[in-house]
């Protein structure tokens, strides 16, 4: 058969975007795949020059040893440097084998991989149709129906696009030999089954089955990052602060955009949750009109045009936005502010020398009139009553039906200990006649909301 493997190899790692000095580092079993990725490397001088091969032996066979050997051999010959592992699974652990086996597998790869490099395994359409089918028998969504990505990060699979038997003849026409591992054939792992049973079968009914499957995997990655960029596009204006995120929304988004937000914040902010399954309700969040649970102790809430996530714990698990407001909090840095937040409750003072509009870190106050001056903005605290009138301000706050989330954190004019006013919601019926009116960003598209 007529297939130019190595031309095809660095065709698609130009249109991947693999630099053409980039260090290849391939892992190489031994077997007939990535025996074919290896040849097809070395046959070409611009690939075969940059290429380092790792392997790792499981130490599982009396047969990996002589594996070893029979990979080190052939780069030997094609002059091609080889890294070699060895594991101890018996001194591993207890735990799933085959999961620590596979995480120390790529450890050793990836650590082999310099900064302008990628990690090239040799994944075949057989593979990534026996991916999509068992996501697809294990109820995956569209990202898992997407299967395995050609690229992700520094990771390349160029051989997709080929199945296992077109690589093992292209083998066979170039003079070449492989290794065979009996654990392929075992029937008791699901894989194996889904690959040996189920591929086959549906290859009888209809040929070609697998690189049309591996066609429609990327057309799914496709569909996925699109959605994904409308994501991330939605959340150019969030506002993130150490335990909410804030997330103003202008018309309607689509609930496939939607969860996909929830990921993106998920993933920048609170990366120990990222991953998680999302309940259905995650995207139907605007129609029941009530708290979401997310993992980690997380909820979500919407209404209107404004979607929040907050963590009710009073923890931040370290993402990349961990400690500092985002756009809202830098809008408000250069002026005389000082917010933390200890908990759900917000904690800042601003001092104020002159009428005017003064921004807090979850929204701004339009003060008209200063009784003195200089005064203070801070929220209010359990024990703080109004000067003129000794009423508490606990009390002012629940006159005026303000749910107590609502209050959360609710500003006041102070001088000294002394509460001079307590600013009135721009959604009050009376607010235009209030010479102190708070813009409650954060709430007031929740106002009403259980």
């Amino acid at each position: 058969m007529h297939l130019d493997l190595s031309r095809h190899i660095n065709d698609t790692l130009a249109r991947l975007g693999v630099g053409p000095d980039a260090t290849l580092v391939a892992a190489v079993s031994g077997g007939a795949d990535s025996m074919a990725m290896l040849a097809a490397l070395s046959r070409e001088p611009t690939l075969g020059k940059r290429t380092i091969v790792g392997h790792v032996d499981h130490a599982l066979r009396p047969e990996s040893a002589a594996e070893a050997r029979f990979v080190a051999e052939a780069c030997a010959r094609w002059n091609i440097p080889f890294h070699l592992k060895r594991l101890t699974p018996a001194a591993s652990p207890a735990g799933n084998l085959a999961d620590r086996l596979r995480r120390e597998r790529y450890a050793f790869l990836l650590g082999l991989v310099p900064p302008d490099g990628v990690l090239l395994t040799a994944h075949h359409a057989d593979d990534q149709a026996t991916t999509m089918l068992m996501r697809l028998i294990e109820g995956a969504a569209l990202p898992g129906l997407a299967g395995i990505r050609e690229r992700r990060d520094n990771i390349v699979r160029p051989l997709l696009a080929f199945t296992h038997d077109a690589l093992v003849a292209w083998l066979r026409e170039q003079g070449l030999s492989w290794c065979e591992d009996p654990s392929n054939a075992h029937l008791e792992k699901f894989r194996n089954r889904v690959r040996l049973r189920v591929l086959p079968r549906l290859e009888k009914e209809r040929p070609g089955v697998a690189p049309r499957m591996a066609r429609i995997a990327e057309r799914l990655r496709q569909d996925d990052e699109a959605l994904r960029e409308m994501a991330r596009d939605r959340l150019a204006q969030a506002r993130f602060a150490r335990h909410w995120v804030e997330i103003p929304l202008e018309g309607q988004t689509h609930p496939a955009v939607l969860r996909r937000m929830v990921e993106e914040v998920l993933r920048r902010h609170w990366p120990a949750c990222a991953g998680a399954p999302l309940s259905d309700d995650v995207a139907r969040v605007f129609e029941l009109k009530r708290r979401v649970n997310l993992p980690g102790r997380l909820t979500l809430r919407a209404c209107a045009d404004l979607l929040v996530i907050e963590d009710s714990t009073g923890e931040n698990s370290g993402g990349e936005n961990s400690g500092r407001g985002g756009s809202l909090a830098q809008n408000i840095m250069g002026k005389n502010v000082h917010h933390a937040s200890a908990g759900r409750k917000l904690s800042y003072q601003v001092e104020v020398a002159a009428p005017g509009t003064h921004e807090l870190p979850r929204g701004e106050v339009r003060i008209d009139s200063l009784p003195a001056t200089p005064m203070l903005l801070r929220p209010w605290q359990p024990g703080d009553r109004l000067a003129k009138s000794s009423r508490k301000v606990a009390d002012e706050l629940a006159s005026r039906k303000l749910a107590p989330w609502r209050r959360t954190a609710w500003p006041v004019l102070a001088r000294g200990p002394e509460v001079v006013a307590v600013a009135v919601a721009a959604d009050a019926p009376d607010a235009d006649k209030a010479d102190f009116v708070f813009k409650d960003v954060l709430f007031t598209g929740l106002f009403g909301l259980k």
